[in-house]
């Protein structure tokens, strides 16, 4: 696991700094990107209710663009098992 701050293979990626000057405002960081958790949302996961709406994505889609589909796509986001974070700094997980 890499230190506060820091992502990536090597820990060499920084992340964004946040609320309180804490990385991510203290959600995680995956390769110098925020998982803001949560309802909070931003590229440093610093702001939250309806300034939130701007970020998000249609339903079974996230990331930049929304470019990126959550498994099991729009029809079945996570096929079934849990929630894929339909918004723009989000890594999709489930």
């Amino acid at each position: 696991a890499c230190s506060e701050g820091w992502s990536g293979a090597s820990c060499l990626t920084p992340c964004p700094l946040g609320l309180g000057g804490r990385a991510c405002s203290g959600s995680p960081c995956y390769e110098g990107r925020c998982w803001c958790t949560g309802d909070t949302c931003g590229t440093s996961c610093n702001m939250t209710g309806l300034t939130c709406e701007q970020f998000l994505c249609p339903h079974g889609r996230y990331g930049d663009g929304c470019a990126g589909v959550c498994p099991g796509g729009s029809v079945n986001p996570c096929n079934g098992h849990g929630l894929c974070r339909n918004v723009v700094y989000s890594v999709g997980g489930c």
